[in-house]
C-alpha cells in the first residue's frame, strides 16, 4: 500500500532549534528525520528509522550478494577513503572528509592512506613499517635483547624533590620531555578465548612501556606487542593500580623507570632506544636517572613501536609524504570484520548516525537535503498541486501506486496544502525525485518530473510516469 503523507506523522520545520551545532543536523532536524534529545543527543524518527532500515537492507543485500559495504558507499556517492582504526580489522572503517566534522585522523596528501593516530603504524630508528611491530627480538621466555651500547659511563642519580611528571622535570633539570623516558605500567590479562573479544583471565602480567616523554602510549600497539610478552593469548591490557606499580618498583607513580629495575618485563618504543644522555624515574621516590643510556643503562625484553603517530610523521603506505590532520564523519562496521552468513548479516551493517549525516553533507544545498536514489527515506514523492481536485488527485494516486508496483518507495503528498510549502517540503526533505500532478499538465495528459540535485524538469506521458521515474532512478 502506498504511503501518504498524513499517514507518516511527518512534521517539517521552517527553522531548527537552537543549539545544533552543523547545518547538516539542522537540516536532519528540520526535515523531520531527527529529534534533538538532552545533553546534544538525538533520536530517529519514523521517517529517520525508515532511512536507516533501507540502508541497512541495502548493506545486507550486498554481503549476500558477495559485495563490500565500501562498494555501497560508492554507489551512494560518498568519496570515502578507508581508515585503519584501533582494534578493528582492515577495511571496516571510512572517513567521509568535511571540516566541522567529529572525527580526526592522521591522512597521506600523497596517497589514500589514512588512520587513527593509535593504529598508524610509526617508522622510526628500527623500521617500523605498516605491521607496526618493528624490531621484535621474541617473547618474554626466550628473549633475545638488543645488543648493549659500549659499557663506558654511567647513569646519573638526582634527588628530584617534588617531581611526578614530565613537565615538572623538564621545569627542574632543562632536560626536554623528547628527550625523558615515559614508563608506563599496565596488567596484561591474558587466557582462554570465550568469544570475540572476550575471555576469562588466567593470567595478570605487569609490565613496563617505555616511550619518549614527550609521546602518547598507544595502548592498540601495547596489546600486540603484549603477544609477544605473554605466555597466552591477550585480551587486553589496562593501566597498572598505584598499589602494583609500588609493590613492583618500590617508588610511586612518577619516580619509576627502567634503569635497575627487576622482576617486570620491559617493553619500549623504538625511538627511546635512539635516545641519548636521557632522564627517567630511579624507582625511588624523588630521585631520577640522568645521562641514561638505553641499551648501556638497561636493556628492554622487546623493542616494538607502541607510541601514537602525530603530524609530520612519515605516511607508512606510501614513504614520500608526512601525515596531515583531517576532520570528517567516521563510517564505521559493525560484526567481526569478515563475510557473514545467510544467516549472520551482522557485518554488513554500519553505524547509522555517521552513515546518515555523511549523506546529508553530501547532498545538501540551500534548499535542504538531497539524497541519492537508494538512500533516501523515500525515493520519489508524489505531489498533486490541489488535491481537492478529484481528477489530480486521481492521477497522483495513480501514478504513485504503478511506482510501487514497481518496486519504488514513494510517498503521496496527500496534504490539502498550498504548493508552494509542498514543494518546499519536498526540497528540504531531499526526496532525489519529485512527481508533480498540476492542472495544466494534467489536461496535456501530462505530468512533470523533477530531479532533487540538478532541478532539472520535463513532462512526461501520464500512463508512462511510472516506467520514466523508474529508469532516471536506476541511472542515478
Amino acid at each position: 500500500m502506498v504511503t501518504r503523507w498524513t499517514e507518516l506523522g511527518l512534521t517539517t520545520l521552517r527553522e531548527a532549534p537552537s543549539g545544533i551545532a552543523t547545518e547538516r543536523r539542522r537540516l536532519l532536524v528540520r526535515a523531520g528525520l531527527m529529534d534533538p534529545g538532552p545533553s546534544g543527543t538525538y533520536r530517529w524518527t519514523p521517517l529517520g528509522q525508515r532511512l536507516v532500515g533501507r540502508l541497512e537492507k541495502r548493506l545486507a543485500w550486498a554481503g549476500l550478494e558477495g559485495g563490500h559495504p565500501r562498494e555501497v558507499l560508492t554507489a551512494l556517492g560518498l568519496d570515502c577513503r578507508a581508515v585503519a582504526v584501533a582494534s578493528l580489522p582492515d577495511d571496516s572503517a571510512w572517513l567521509y572528509p568535511c571540516p566541522d566534522g567529529p572525527d580526526e585522523v592522521l591522512a597521506c596528501p600523497a596517497c589514500r592512506y589514512a588512520g587513527e593516530a593509535p593504529a598508524v603504524p610509526c617508522g622510526g630508528p628500527t623500521g617500523a613499517g605498516r605491521g607496526g611491530s618493528g624490531s621484535r627480538p621474541g617473547n618474554l621466555r626466550a628473549a633475545t635483547a638488543p645488543a648493549p651500547r659500549s659499557a663506558g659511563g654511567a647513569a646519573v642519580r638526582r634527588h628530584t624533590p617534588g617531581v611526578r611528571t614530565i613537565a615538572d622535570l623538564e621545569r627542574f633539570s632543562g632536560v626536554p620531555g623528547g628527550r625523558q623516558i615515559k614508563t608506563l605500567f599496565y596488567a596484561i590479562e591474558s587466557g582462554p578465548l570465550v568469544g570475540p573479544g572476550t575471555g576469562t583471565a588466567t593470567d595478570r602480567t605487569l609490565v613496563a612501556a617505555l616511550v619518549r616523554g614527550d609521546r602518547t602510549l598507544s595502548e592498540v600497539k601495547l596489546l600486540r606487542a603484549a603477544e609477544d610478552l605473554a605466555g597466552a593469548v591477550p585480551f587486553r591490557v589496562a593501566p597498572a593500580d598505584r598499589e602494583e606499580v609500588l609493590r613492583a618498583t618500590g617508588a610511586p607513580f612518577g619516580s619509576a623507570g627502567p634503569v635497575g629495575l627487576r622482576g617486570v618485563p620491559v617493553v619500549a618504543d623504538a625511538e627511546v632506544m635512539a635516545l641519548s644522555a636521557a632522564a627517567c624515574g630511579a624507582n625511588e621516590e624523588d630521585y631520577h636517572f640522568f645521562e641514561v643510556e638505553p641499551g648501556r643503562d638497561f636493556v628492554p625484553h622487546l623493542v616494538s613501536d607502541l607510541r601514537e603517530a602525530v603530524p609530520g610523521d612519515p605516511c607508512p603506505e606510501c614513504g614520500t609524504a608526512t601525515l596531515d590532520p583531517l576532520r570528517g564523519l567516521l563510517v564505521i562496521g559493525d560484526g567481526p570484520g569478515v563475510k557473514a552468513g545467510p544467516g549472520d548479516l551482522s557485518w554488513w551493517r554500519l553505524r547509522p548516525g555517521p552513515l546518515v549525516e555523511a549523506l546529508a553533507e553530501a547532498g545538501r544545498d540551500e534548499a535542504g537535503l538531497a539524497w541519492p536514489p537508494g538512500g533516501s527515506p523515500f525515493d520519489v514523492v508524489v505531489i498533486p498541486v490541489d488535491t481537492r481536485d478529484p481528477a489530480q488527485a486521481a492521477a497522483a494516486a495513480r501514478v504513485a501506486a504503478d511506482l510501487e508496483a514497481l518496486g519504488v518507495d514513494v510517498l503521496l503528498d496527500d496534504r490539502d496544502a498550498r504548493p508552494g510549502v509542498k514543494f518546499t517540503d519536498a526540497d528540504l526533505v531531499g526526496f532525489p525525485v519529485r512527481v508533480t500532478v498540476g492542472p495544466r499538465r494534467l489536461a496535456e495528459g501530462q505530468v512533470e518530473v523533477t530531479r532533487r540535485r540538478t532541478r532539472e524538469t520535463r513532462a512526461v506521458p501520464l500512463t508512462e510516469a511510472a516506467r520514466e521515474v523508474a529508469l532516471l532512478l536506476g541511472g542515478g
